[in-house]
């Protein structure tokens, strides 16, 4: 699970998995904030019991039910991606290269 802050390993396996060949076309499951940013990111699993669906992928995200079920309330959501728009927008926010728009900084 590739939850922000993002270790060392998780980014050295994330970008490992953006240049895969075939990323473009790459499944996955997005946790968004009420914003819309991205606060983690998972490849899609079929045959698995924790990424194979939004609603399993959102209690693997976020396994305590009682935080879950407030941050749903407060408009988070995971949602079905493909391709690495939503990977590289969570690398480079483990890189701060956001840190500045989201303070206001030129």
């Amino acid at each position: 699970m590739f939850t922000a802050p993002l270790t060392i390993e998780e980014y050295r396996v994330l970008v490992d998995v953006k240049y895969h060949p075939g990323a473009e076309n790459l499944k996955g499951w997005a946790l968004r904030d009420k914003h819309g940013r991205i606060r983690g990111w998972h490849p899609r699993e079929s045959g698995s019991r924790t990424w194979a669906h939004s609603d399993d992928a959102f209690r693997t995200f976020i396994p305590d039910t009682k935080r879950r079920r407030n941050l749903m309330l407060l408009g988070w959501e995971v949602v079905a991606t493909t391709g690495i728009c939503d990977l590289t927008e969570l690398l480079h926010t483990t890189r701060g290269d956001h840190v500045a728009d989201e303070i206001g900084q030129p």
